[in-house]
């Protein structure tokens, strides 16, 4: 009944009610009849229909919790479990800590397939909860999947020997690199070839929720990505899907990667047929700025050799000349700028799609959504002028870079304007520097 209720939608109040009680009563009073089988399929019915009953959730998370230490169940039901509480946003430290403990059992990991085991991983991270133990076995049959041999036992950001589900803490910062660090780091991702194909293909939506899982524990450095790179290099599909571009677009921006190979994969959240929801246009606007700022280092030393070498040679001289004393006898034999250059124009091209969303959407966003986007918008129009610059002024990429950000900033400001949504401080901050 509670199945064929919540597959119909049906989600009357006072039959809900009664029915809940009657849910408590048979926990409660004949717990001892009821199988894993129907108390799994009682907790997917409330997932389904999305109703949070605190009672009825509190009294199941007691009899789980007594079946997974006397009777365990399967992993699958295990895994429908976790993922259960964490759709309705139940956050049973006691559950979880039995339900860790019952997937950290001999072979309980490997017995769950890809999509069980990212969506056990991604309900973990939604939570802000982790498990050394259990984060390390899912990583590394991510590394057999991806055909790496693994340097090091690694999972996704815990202290090592923990099987517990616990708080995810702040990590610690690590010594902060100097520029000059930065920037040859910069240039090596820029010149790293991509990896080969994975030997295991993962389904795109497997690779999305491992990847939104490491977007939302915040690690996204490259060793954090390690085993995800050949799957999200090589995907299933030919075309990645919105969400996993937008989740792509969030992990390398946060985590300073500038890979072209990947990069061009990211750019397609931005293309004229993909839909963005309000939260996500400006989450890709904040992302973008990011991803600018870490370019600086590297636009800055193009824009240096832009400013000696002569604009006759070619549309896009910066790209293609190159003065050994501006960069050094070391890398003279390193064909830098022509790898850059590809780079360049794949951010230009996203950011025109970008400001043309922003034209298309800005009168469907709500006052506080718009205030945002009017405050953030300054500071990418900045970003993408060096980046403008270090293409050249001939280069086409950054003249239609240019034409669509003062028309979006336009746009966005006579909207902003004619709702009286900002000041006129922030106004003048957007419009200005367009001109």
């Amino acid at each position: 009944l509670a199945w064929a209720m919540a597959r119909l939608g049906f989600q009357d109040e006072e039959l809900l009610q009664a029915f809940s009680r009657s849910v408590e009563h048979t926990i409660k009073a004949d717990r001892g009849r009821l199988s894993n089988e129907a108390a799994c399929l009682l907790l997917a019915s409330y997932r389904k229909t999305r109703v949070l009953d605190e009672a009825v959730m509190k009294n199941l998370s007691r009899f789980l919790c007594r079946r997974l230490v006397r009777e365990p169940l399967t992993p699958q039901q295990t895994a429908g479990v976790i993922a259960a509480y964490a759709d309705l946003r139940a956050r049973d430290m006691g559950l979880f800590n039995a339900t860790t403990l019952a997937l950290c059992r001999p072979h309980a990991v490997e017995m769950l397939n890809w999509g069980e085991l990212a969506e056990v991983v991604l309900a973990y991270a939604s939570l802000r909860l982790h498990s050394s133990t259990l984060f390390s076995r899912v990583r590394l049959r991510l590394y057999e999947s991806a055909g790496i041999v693994p340097q090091e036992e690694a999972d996704f950001g815990a202290a090592p020997g923990d099987n517990r589900a616990a708080d995810l803490g702040v990590a610690a910062l690590d010594a902060l690199p100097s520029r000059a660090e930065v920037a040859a780091n910069l240039w090596d991702q820029l010149l790293e070839p991509a990896p080969p194909p994975p030997p295991v293909q993962l389904s795109q939506q497997a690779v999305a929720r491992f990847l939104e899982a490491h977007v939302h524990l915040g690690r996204v450095s490259e060793r954090d990505l390690l085993p995800l790179l050949p799957h999200l290099s090589h995907p299933a599909d030919a075309r990645p899907g919105a969400e996993l571009a937008s989740l792509l677009v969030m992990a390398l921006s946060k985590g300073g990667h500038v890979w072209p190979w990947l990069w061009r994969r990211a750019a397609i959240a931005f293309a004229p047929d993909r839909k963005l929801a309000p939260h996500s246009l400006l989450s890709l606007t904040e992302a973008l700025r990011l991803h600018l700022v870490r370019l600086e280092p590297v636009l800055e030393e193009v824009s240096k050799s832009s400013g000696s070498s002569s604009r006759e040679l070619s549309p896009s001289p910066v790209l293609d000349t190159l003065r050994p004393e501006v960069w050094g006898a070391e890398v003279l034999s390193v064909p830098r700028l022509p790898t850059a250059g590809p780079h360049f124009r794949t951010i230009a091209g996203g950011l025109t799609g970008l400001w043309a969303h922003a034209m298309a959407h800005c009168r469907a966003l709500s006052d506080v959504d718009l205030q945002h986007l009017v405050v953030a918008a300054p500071g990418l129009l900045s970003a993408q002028a060096k980046m403008a610059r270090a293409l050249g002024d001939g280069d086409p990429a950054a003249a239609a870079l240019h034409r669509a950000g003062a028309k979006a900033a336009w746009r966005i400001g006579t909207e902003a304007a004619r709702r009286r949504a900002v000041g006129e401080e922030q106004l003048a901050a957007l419009l200005v520097p367009c001109g």
